[in-house]
């Protein structure tokens, strides 16, 4: 399996309220970033590859943290800095597609939330077991930020990770799509032929997608923060 952490958005929601650096970065209760926490996660579905995707002029202070996260957790890392921007989520992953080509399985996190309680590996699992091309993780929200399943109920949303199948059936669908700025992965899960949306409850995701989610979060752990 191949792990894509992409993070090449420009964090504006964040930089706007003086956060000078991207959320994958973001200090949690524990002093780690939430980079580590996510690839100490996704670490313990053993992956063959987690490759990390994000812009030319961040790299300077995410290699470090990219690194302790690896000798800490002992996975395998590739990285991909795009010296271009993109013009969204699914066009950055579509300059790292020489890698999906690698690899059977590919699983594709945002870097605004994380899972936790195991849920990573709950989402493959169900993945795999419902014999699915695609799949991605799904919660109850009123916010519009994030898009609504197709026929889904109770105001089931999509969330920030993905799984498909197949790398290369994954590259030709992309290829297919005109990848505009609206156009993220959620559209890819459901151009796929069977697809699954695996719903978390609240208590296993984290969702830190603007700076009010982050500092409400940080206070219900006992560590409010300012910027």
């Amino acid at each position: 399996m191949l792990v894509v952490i992409q993070s090449a958005g420009k964090s504006t929601r964040f930089t706007h309220e003086g956060l000078p650096y991207q959320k994958c970065r973001l200090p949690m209760p524990d002093g780690r970033t939430l980079l580590e926490h996510q690839f100490e996660a996704v670490c313990a579905l053993d992956p063959e590859m987690i490759l990390y995707v994000s812009r030319k002029e961040y790299s300077a202070g995410e290699i470090p943290v990219l690194y302790k996260a690896q000798m800490f957790n002992k996975c395998n890392l590739d990285m991909s800095w795009l010296k271009e921007k993109t013009v969204g989520p699914l066009d950055t992953l579509w300059q790292a597609r020489s890698w999906f080509e690698r690899y059977k399985e590919v699983l594709i996190l945002y870097n605004d939330a994380l899972l936790i309680n195991g849920r990573y590996e709950k989402f493959v699992q169900a993945c795999r077991e419902h014999g699915n091309d695609a799949g991605l993780t799904a919660f109850r929200s009123n916010d519009e930020r994030f898009t609504l399943i197709p026929n889904g109920e109770d105001n089931l949303r999509a969330g920030s990770t993905f799984y498909y199948k197949d790398g290369k059936e994954l590259i030709r669908r992309m290829r297919k799509s005109k990848r505009k700025a609206k156009d993220g992965m959620p559209s890819m899960v459901y151009a796929a032929d069977t697809w699954l949306a695996h719903y978390v409850p609240p208590e296993d995701m984290i969702e830190l997608g603007t700076m009010a989610d982050y500092k409400r979060y940080m206070t219900l752990q006992g560590c409010p923060v300012e910027f």
